[in-house]
């Protein structure tokens, strides 16, 4: 069951991709850049970037 935390955003697929082009090459940009101008913390940036990686090697 889902918190009730306003502070619990969640992402469309759309916008976690766009995000992930970011930091992924070829842009490779720092995970603490891409947090600050979205607003979204680094562990959050880093799980997504693991996960996709991840996915790609299966």
């Amino acid at each position: 069951m889902p918190k009730n935390n306003k502070n619990n955003k969640t992402y469309s697929k759309e916008q976690r991709e766009a995000i992930l082009a970011k930091i992924l090459p070829p842009n490779n940009m720092p995970l603490s850049e891409v947090a600050n101008e979205t607003g979204i913390p680094t562990s959050t940036l880093s799980t997504w970037k693991s996960k996709k990686k991840l996915n790609k090697k299966q």
